[in-house]
């Protein structure tokens, strides 16, 4: 049994595909979709995509009481406790970034 999103031809016969999310239909094409490892498009569409890691970022750390923002999408956890539970150590200071330097400072 397949579980591929449909696909279908629009009335100037180009192929479309439905998002297995928001339903709505795509052009079958790399501006609407993201590709997966295998190659093949995937099923959300790439707004859906976009909307799903926002929300994944909104939810606070796993642990109880922690009111830290999640670890980008690595973890479930804030920084300092996806440090402390997955590595075992505390999580390391962050560096200062110094201001960048333009390329071409004298082009103007």
């Amino acid at each position: 049994m397949s579980h591929r999103t449909p696909t279908r031809l629009n009335e100037d016969g180009d192929l479309e595909k439905q998002c297995g999310i928001c339903g709505d239909w795509w052009y079958f094409d790399d501006e609407f979709f993201n590709r997966n490892v295998s190659g093949n498009l995937a099923s959300p569409c790439k707004a859906c995509c976009i909307e799903i890691r926002r929300r994944i970022a909104e939810k606070p750390c796993s642990v109880a009481g922690c009111p830290l923002p999640r670890y980008g999408r690595v973890s479930s956890y804030c920084r300092e406790h996806h440090y402390q539970i997955h590595l075992g150590r505390t999580a390391p200071a962050r560096k200062a970034q110094k201001p960048r330097k333009l390329r071409n400072q004298n082009y103007y």
